[in-house]
Order: structure tokens, then sequence, then C-alpha cells
């Protein structure tokens, strides 16, 4: 599981004011974890410090055991996928199975079991039509099916999901759906950070709502 232990954070601008204090608590590895609260609660914040990317002012996050603090961010990519508010901003390559083969062809990696893996993903996101098109071209839409084609080459045990419903059309969100539910039956677990209720309530086990510099769980869906 993540454990939170007495995590407190705040940015060095407004480091009277944090956004988190004092928070501790644990994420399973095997459900889905709904986290919701108004804009400017620190949502995204808390997905970032759970994927290192921010350090927390005092206390400690664990993965499995293991103090983010001494692991790399390579190493906790590989465990933990994130999914941003904004696709672009984790889109690098020119076409789209060049975007899913992106690692493995910097680590000279590819083969023929990795390009049989991104054909079955990209035929699983509805993408593989469009293989060869420029993914700053896709629609959002696309574009975040995308990037979750990419982050799942490499199966992370996993996922932290920034409000992955904005801007799907109704057969997207059923897409994202069947993902969650694949992968809750693999036993991997997911954050899912939205403002979307419907869709928190349908497909998530535990829901935490973020406030005041604390998070506290308010339902269960199931």
């Amino acid at each position: 599981m993540i454990q939170l232990q007495n995590v407190t954070f705040a940015y060095p601008s407004h480091i009277q004011q944090p956004v988190l204090s004092h928070l501790s608590l644990n994420l399973r590895l095997d459900i889905c974890t709904g986290l919701i609260g108004r804009n400017g609660t620190g949502k995204t914040t808390f997905g970032l410090l759970l994927m290192g990317l921010l350090q927390p002012v005092d206390g400690n996050i664990y993965l499995n055991g293991k103090n983010l603090k001494d692991s790399p961010l390579h190493q906790i990519g590989s465990q933990i996928g994130y999914l941003f508010q904004n696709p672009r901003q984790q889109l690098f390559a020119d076409t789209i199975i060049d975007e899913l083969l992106f690692p493995f062809t910097l680590q000279q990696t590819d083969s023929c079991e990795v390009r049989k893996r991104a054909d079955r993903l990209l035929t699983l996101f509805q993408l593989d039509q469009n293989r060869n098109t420029n993914p700053l071209s896709l629609s959002t839409g696309e574009q975040k099916r995308l990037v979750l084609a990419a982050l799942m080459m490499n199966d992370p045990d996993y996922l932290i999901l920034d409000e992955p419903t904005n801007g799907l059309d109704q057969e997207s969100r059923g897409i994202l759906g069947n993902l969650i539910t694949e992968r809750i039956m693999m036993e991997k677990g997911l954050l899912l950070i939205s403002h979307d209720q419907p869709f928190v309530n349908q497909h998530c086990h535990s829901v935490l709502s973020m406030n005041e510099k604390n998070v506290r769980e308010v339902a269960c869906a199931t």
C-alpha cells in the first residue's frame, strides 16, 4: 500500500499556509479510491506528492514499505503511472505508435513483444486506425486515451488519474470505466481525482474528501 505518515506540505511562497497538515492515511493498491474536493484544496498537489514530484516539508510517504525520499523518480514511475489534467504535457513523439514505444526506444529495449503490446493497447483504446497521426492533432479525449495507453505499456501497480473524464465522450468514459474494472480484477489500484461525482460513485470503492489541509473518508460506493 501507499502510506502517508504525518505529512505536511506547503509551497515555498506560502510556507505559512500548508496545503496538507500532519496527514496520515493508507491507500490500498487493490481498489479504486476517489479523491474529491473544491478547486484549490490541493488534490493535484496530493497526487504529485504520491509520485515523488513534490517532497513533503515534514513527514514521510512509503510505497510498499519504501520511503519515496529514497527512491529515484524513474523507479517510482515504473510503479506508479500519472495522468495529468492536461495530457499534452505528457506527449513527446511525432506519432501515436512512437508515443507508446518512446521509452523502450530510449532504453534500446524495443522488441517484437513490445510492439505487440503496443498494438493491443492501441486497439483497446480505439487508436489503432490513427497510429501514424501526430498526437498533438488529437482531441483532448483522444490524447487522454493515448497517455493511458502509454502508461499501461509498463503495467504499473498504481495509477493516479487527475480529472480523467474531462473532455471524454460517453464511449471514452466507457473505455476508462472498463480499464478501472480490469485493473481492480488484477489487484492493481487507482486514485481517481475528480469532480465527476457520478463517475466516482460508479467506479470507486472508497471516496476521500480534501478540505482545509486534510483528507477524510466520506463515503464508500461499494
